[in-house]
Parts: C-alpha cells; structure tokens; sequence
C-alpha cells in the first residue's frame, strides 16, 4: 500500500530529477559527464540512462537490504496462511473464527 502511494510522487520527482539534475550533469561538459560519460556517453539524453542506471543500484541494494533483514526475510513464516474454503461465503465471521482456529493450532472443522 506504501509503494503504491509514493508511486505519484515518483512520476513527478523522475521528471523533475531528469530536467534538473541529471541532464545539465551528462551534458557536453557537464560535471558528470567525465565521470560517467565512458560508460553512457554525454549529450541528450544520457542523463536519462544515467538516472535509470542509478536508480536501478538504488533497487537493487533495497533488496539486499530487505533480503538481510530477518524480520522481512521470514515474513512468510511468522504469517499465518490465508484460509481457503471449499465454499466461499459472505459471512466473515465464520471465516474469521475459522482463521483464528487456524492460527491457535486446533483444526478448524472439529469446532464446528
């Protein structure tokens, strides 16, 4: 729910970092154009590639980041598994009695 907020927010930002940061940078000349240029070039465009490149390390130490975590690493494991009946039914009392028969550890059709 987090990501998909903060998804406008990087439609906008993505715009505003291309036109006033990375693209005067990669310019001809531009201040990291000497560094990056040899890998990317300089000239239009290239502060594109540049932010694209740099934003995909940025995902990619995120998921190291999140794959040490232990908490995020086991989340899978702490969670209880969604309950799937054989009937599907308005009543979310009964599935949520039924989830919470689950995760006490009794079976959930000896109490009905």
């Amino acid at each position: 729910m987090v990501a998909n907020l903060t998804e406008p927010l990087g439609y906008v930002g993505a715009g505003w970092l291309a036109d006033a940061l990375f693209e005067p940078a990669m310019a001809d000349g531009g201040w990291l154009s000497d560094m990056f240029g040899g890998l990317l070039g300089s000239g239009p465009g290239r502060g594109m590639a540049l932010m694209i490149v740099v934003l995909g390390g940025v995902q990619v130490a995120l998921a190291v980041i999140g794959l040490r975590w232990r908490t995020l690493r086991y989340m899978e494991d702490a969670l209880p598994d969604a309950v799937p009946g054989a009937i599907v039914t308005w009543d979310r009392d009964s599935l949520q009695q039924e989830a919470d028969t689950l995760l006490a550890g009794a079976s959930p059709r000896s109490s009905s």
